[in-house]
This record gives C-alpha cells, sequence and structure tokens, in this order.
C-alpha cells in the first residue's frame, strides 16, 4: 500500500504523521472484536483538521509538477478548504 501512494507526489504541507489512537472504552462496550483505532485529524496543526490539508498537499504538488504557479480554488463564506488554500 505504502508503494502505490508513493507513486503520488505530495507536498509536505503536514509537519509529522497524524496521531493514531486506541478506542479502549468502545471496545469495552462492544465486549470484544479487532483492536480499534481512530486517526486524529483535527490534531493537524495546520490546515482545520480532518482531510483538508492532506488533499491540499497532493493537488498542489500536482500544479507544481505541472508547471502551475498559482492555485486556484472556490467555496463558500466558511470553507476551510478554500482558507487552507490561501
Amino acid at each position: 500500500m505504502r508503494a502505490a501512494l508513493a507513486r503520488f507526489p505530495s507536498l509536505p504541507l503536514v509537519p509529522a504523521a497524524t496521531i493514531v489512537e486506541p478506542l479502549p472504552r468502545l471496545l469495552a462496550q462492544l465486549g470484544r472484536g479487532p483492536r480499534l483505532l481512530i486517526k486524529r485529524g483535527d490534531a493537524i496543526p495546520f490546515g482545520f483538521g480532518g482531510n483538508k490539508i492532506r488533499k491540499l498537499a497532493l493537488v498542489a504538488a500536482r500544479a507544481r509538477a505541472d508547471g502551475a504557479d498559482t492555485l486556484v480554488t472556490a467555496g463558500g463564506v466558511q470553507s476551510n478548504h478554500a482558507r487552507a488554500t490561501a
């Protein structure tokens, strides 16, 4: 999987790996099952959490590889994607 994903260029917009934490209380409520983990996108220090900054890293890298020197995006007044792109 890592090799397949490594084919896609990406800009280093996220300074470190996203925190992954276990969910022991949920597992206790379920009673049994596989180990449960949650990826803490809200802990990314830049980009307003979630997948926005990871997607932007891929889009911006592709734009740079294609020779673009400007990114244009659109969104609502409160668009976190537009804020991250700016």
